[in-house]
């Protein structure tokens, strides 16, 4: 490649070279024909500039030609003998030694236009901004690209002060950052947002002893993308916590896990107690979905596919939880298994929901069985308390026999009421009325005693209280039947059970039923009143608790339970609160 080549040089590679160079040649030779004789001691020296001028315009040929033709017209006009063409060694050594500094100084000018072009090439074709400032604040150069990135064009800046084309500048990041360059001799970056412009500008300063060199890049695109990438996140992480659902990574190769902030919340633990592990993970599983979850995401690997999946999660606390995990295996470019996506969300409510949903089920076809057998009983329960009727007429019956028929009759029209119940699925046809609850329950006592007995158990009464509640005995009844039956299957043989009733404070009347039984476990407390539930494996609904807690809600009162276990003293104590003043009672829907 010729030391002379540029694409930025206009004439070149044209015959407009060689017009120059005859032109240039033509000035020098009139300019050294113009000047006294003196000039003859220095014949080429307008030559030499002819020959420059050719070769900053042309390439090597048109400087060769104007090298050749200033040797002629020196040699014809300005050397004796003028106008003619000497051959003399004199004439021969000055034209050798002309077309030789005349070369070298071509090749020089040549060298440097290049040097020079290639520079204005590179400053052109980079897309930073490039801009000199001298000490004085004046734009000394600029390029394309950084004069557009400020929305002007470099002859609005290059020779003018920076601050006056800029005065919204002064007193800015960028004015302070500047000004401490040229102070301290030292490079400062620097990234900030021009309000005139509107445009963000990541910012290279560097010092010299002339004044500035500034590199400006427009980042307002990738500020843009960051600000609608974090807006995106945002949204994205509020929709996450709304929703309860986070995201994970497990490198499988690494058996490293990362997961989003979620993920801990859901499985009650704390990101610092959390190894990054997958087996860290798998230890807040439910122990008995452990090899559930295991066996899912083992096949997801095994067959590089996907996994879906529910389970439980333990908390410190000790509450259960459930999760629904989902994660798909990405392979490498061989196709290994390399990681495994997925997210977790909280399923508890749902779970929840869907649980209750079967109890309702339940409890809709407990009604329909409890209807039909509620009919098919009517009949034959009618005929029994009929022929109970008619034995009490016998005059011929013992004063005993009499009195056990009066508690069949009694019983027999209990169970025909809550035949009538159907399990809560009823009517109520009996109005509300002035009860004495310790006649209530001495009126129990009778049913229970062969019970009592059969375990030899002692039954205490403590009645400190003969106010007067409103309510339906026959509901009320079922309550109470319903504890102290309970209480009875708690007890061990030989125990004691105690019925109290007293006084509370506001006009409140409490019923007490405790027993001296092993007590009731944590677990099974949380889930003691919900209906289907039952320690009884194989007499017990679990609907008796659960109907009793409606019926005394019904009556605006309320039933709690403190139990005791592990002890010499264990046992459990269920206490009913009910309103002594009159209070109408709702009748069922």
């Amino acid at each position: 490649m010729s030391p002379f080549y540029s694409p930025l040089r206009p004439y070149a590679n044209t015959y407009k070279g060689f017009l120059i160079a005859v032109a240039a040649n033509l000035v020098a030779l009139g300019l050294s024909l113009a000047t006294v004789p003196a000039i003859y001691a220095t014949p080429f020296m307008f030559f030499f500039a002819a020959g420059m001028i050719t070769a900053w315009y042309g390439d090597y040929r048109h400087s060769a030609l104007s090298i050749v033709l200033s040797a002629f017209l020196v040699n014809y006009f300005l050397t004796a003998p003028l106008q003619d063409i000497g051959f003399s060694s004199e004439d021969a050594f000055r034209t050798i030694l002309f077309v030789l500094v005349a070369g070298g100084t071509v090749f020089v000018v040549g060298a440097l236009r290049r040097a020079n072009a290639r520079t204005r090439q590179i400053l052109t074709s980079i897309h930073e901004g490039f801009c000199v400032l001298d000490r004085d604040w004046v734009c000394v150069y600029i390029n394309e690209p950084g004069a557009h990135m400020v929305q002007r064009t470099p002859e609005q800046l290059i020779g003018h002060s920076l601050w006056e084309v800029f005065p919204e500048a002064v007193n800015t990041p960028f004015y302070d950052n500047y000004q401490r360059a040229l102070k301290e001799q030292r490079g400062i970056e620097f990234e900030e947002f021009f309000a005139p412009l509107d445009r963000w500008y990541d910012v290279s300063v560097q010092p010299s002893i002339n004044g500035l060199t500034v590199i400006l890049r427009d980042v307002t695109q990738r500020r843009q993308d960051q600000e609608v990438l974090r807006s995106t996140q945002e949204r994205l992480a509020a929709a996450q916590k709304a929703a309860q659902m986070g995201t994970w990574e497990w490198n499988v190769k690494t058996n490293k896990l990362v997961w989003s902030e979620e993920i801990p919340l859901i499985h009650g633990i704390s990101p610092d107690e959390f190894d990054g592990t997958f087996d860290g993970w798998l230890r807040t599983v439910h122990p008995d979905d452990l090899q559930r979850v295991q066996e899912a995401v083992q096949l997801a690997v095994r067959t590089k596919g996907e996994y879906y999946i529910e389970f439980r999660t333990i908390w410190p606390d000790k509450e259960v939880h459930w999760v629904s995990g989902q994660g798909r295996v990405l392979v490498d470019e061989n196709g290994e298994v390399e990681r495994m996506v997925g997210i977790g969300v909280e399923i508890t409510q749902r779970r929840n929901a869907e649980e209750a949903l079967r109890r309702s089920e339940k409890l809709a076809a407990a009604g329909r069985l409890a209807a039909t057998i509620a009919h098919e009983i009517n009949n034959p329960l009618a005929a029994i308390t009929n022929l109970v009727y008619l034995a009490q007429t016998d005059k011929t019956l013992s004063e005993k026999t009499r009195d056990y028929l009066n508690m069949a009759s009694q019983e027999l029209s209990r169970v025909s009421h809550i035949t009538k119940q159907a399990l809560g699925f009823y009517r109520e046809t009996h109005a509300a009325q002035q009860l004495e609850l310790t006649q209530l329950l001495e009126d129990l006592r009778p049913i229970f005693q062969s019970r009592l007995d059969a375990k030899e158990l002692t039954l205490t009464t403590d009645y400190r209280s003969t106010a007067l509640i409103e309510g339906i005995q026959g509901e009320l009844r079922q309550v109470f039947s319903n504890l102290i039956s309970n209480a009875i299957d708690a007890s061990e043989m030989g125990g004691t059970i105690s019925l109290r009733v007293k006084d509370l404070p506001n006009a409140w009347v409490r019923v007490e039923v405790e027993d001296s039984g092993a007590g009731i476990s944590e677990a099974v407390s949380k889930k003691l009143f919900e209906p289907f539930f039952t320690t009884k494996r194989d007499v017990g609904t679990g609907l008796g608790l659960w109907l009793s807690k409606g019926i005394v809600e019904k009556h605006k009162g309320t039933i709690e339970f403190h139990s005791r276990n592990g002890s010499a003293s264990s046992g459990t104590c269920f206490f009913v609160d009910l309103p002594a003043r009159a209070i109408a009672v709702e009748r069922s829907a």
